[in-house]
């Protein structure tokens, strides 16, 4: 794609950032495990006005 820059990443490099990205999940799986249903509605809206402010 054009003005899109590409990127490779050597297989250890790979390794490390689906690690990282997997430990960023599991962590905020864990946070909003302890959430209530109130403030998971706040959670969804907030969301949804962030969604709209970034054009998606």
């Amino acid at each position: 794609m054009a003005g899109k820059p590409s990127s490779s990443f050597s297989e250890s490099g790979l390794a490390y950032v689906r690690k990282a990205i997997s430990v960023r999940e599991a962590w905020l799986d864990r946070q909003l495990a302890e959430l209530g249903d109130e403030e998971r509605e706040v959670l969804s809206k907030a969301a949804e006005i962030i969604d709209r402010m970034a054009g998606n």
